[in-house]
């Protein structure tokens, strides 16, 4: 019988402290991620592994492209901050330089290992799922007692996004699910929480990012290459036509509404997206540098609020990019997108379930990305990491390829 070794202990941990972490609001994942890269970095130093590592970054595109272009992007753009390193090139290269070692941690353990891999992701979910409904129906009394002093506002922001983050995640705990033939009545409760939890918190973003995303996967089942592609041209052409695609779905909502009628968040998300494509087309080549959106922080009052012009970011990742990055940085994540998005029909273009997994999760990412998020809260960006990996655990018989498992491994 095959035993498990240290990378399954990583595995698994990540998988129930993701759990953890989304039961209040998920900012703290980067932080599981790099104490298990530590963690992964240790082994590889006992194992030997560090080569094997280095290799495959250098070896595949599909990360060390994503890299390239990220610290391009920082070069392009000018740290803005007055430190050498600001807080967002920091997080940046900390993923660089650790995340490759978890992937290798995941990737490269024996079979029983991507089995606890498995089973830590469903029971962190679980978790999360149980206690984010409790919170639902109780009037988040959990947090009240973690967190007394909390403005009631930002506990609801904060448990709305763990209800987004087990929306990413449910397509991959899904997919293990069947993988491992687990019961069906656990693949209805997480189906059913998931839902549940979408109306839950006053978000509905993630209503219809659910719902989306529940299409897109059906939609993959059946037409996995198309949905691969759909995905990929759908967040290329935001990323590449954000101010004028911006521009006209703000108009468009502020002539719907009065200003005094406007719902709140609809309101101020226009008002941001119109400040963020002015200042956009004062410098639209090269941008205003990275964390240049942290810089326009003007107060102003509406509807009996104060706020500042931009609240940290545009709330809409494509402005983002374009705001710091201009047109350059836009075009280096274009490209970086669609290298992945063809390594991604090589590898599981011809597999229903991994396409259809990957694709949903990636549909609910750019859901969060195109109208809420900013383009560096590192928190989103783990989360698209393990939204990816986590499905390659699992074998599917008479689908999984085994060059697309190898070549999985070799990126790493």
């Amino acid at each position: 019988m095959v035993k498990s070794t240290q990378k399954g202990a990583i595995a698994g941990v990540t998988g129930i402290g993701l759990g953890l972490m989304t039961l209040f609001g998920g900012v703290d994942i980067p932080t599981l991620a790099a104490i298990t890269s530590i963690w992964a970095l240790i082994v590889a130093i006992v194992q030997g592994g560090i080569i094997d590592v280095i290799k495959g970054v250098l070896k595949r595109p599909f990360s060390s492209m994503f890299f390239i272009a990220a610290l391009t992007y920082l070069v392009l753009t000018r740290i803005n901050q007055a430190e050498v390193l600001n807080e967002t090139a920091r997080s940046l290269l900390v993923g660089v330089l650790f995340l490759p070692f978890l992937s290798w941690a995941f990737m490269t353990g024996n079979a029983e290992d991507k089995k606890i891999a498995g089973r830590g992701l469903i029971a962190g979910f679980v978790f999360a799922a149980v206690l984010l409904s409790y919170e639902a129906v109780s009037g988040y009394q959990l947090y009240h007692l973690a967190v007394p002093h909390q403005d009631p506002l930002e506990m609801e922001r904060n448990l709305g996004r763990g209800a987004y983050i087990l929306i990413i995640m449910l397509f991959p705990v899904l997919l293990t699910i069947k993988a491992q033939h687990l019961d069906i009545k656990l693949k209805i409760f997480v189906i059913v929480a998931a839902i549940f939890l979408s109306t839950r918190f006053g978000i509905d973003l993630n209503i219809i990012t659910i719902a989306v995303a529940g299409i897109v996967y059906g939609l993959a089942l059946v037409f996995p290459r198309v949905a691969i592609i759909s995905v990929n041209l759908v967040a290329s052409f935001l990323i590449a036509f954000a101010p004028f695609i911006y521009e006209i779905i703000a108009k468009f909502a502020k002539s719907l509404w009065t200003p005094d009628t406007i719902p709140l968040s609809y309101g101020r998300r226009a008002d941001m997206w119109l400040y963020a494509i002015d200042r956009i087309k004062e410098k639209p080549i090269w941008g205003w540098g990275l964390d240049a959106a942290k810089t326009f922080n003007q107060p102003i009052k509406w509807r009996g609020f104060d706020w500042t012009v931009l609240q940290m970011h545009p709330h809409s990742a494509p402005l983002n990019l374009w705001l710091e990055g201009g047109a350059v940085g836009a075009l280096l994540f274009v490209v970086a997108i669609n290298s992945g998005s063809i390594w991604l029909l090589r590898s599981v273009g011809k597999n229903r379930e991994l396409a259809a997994t990957i694709s949903a999760s990636l549909t609910a990412i750019i859901f969060g990305w195109a109208v809420t998020y900013g383009a560096w809260q590192q928190w989103l960006w783990v989360c698209l990491f393990f939204a990816i990996i986590y499905p390659f655990l699992n074998d599917m018989p008479k689908q999984r390829s085994k060059k697309a498992s190898e070549e999985l491994q070799e990126i790493v």
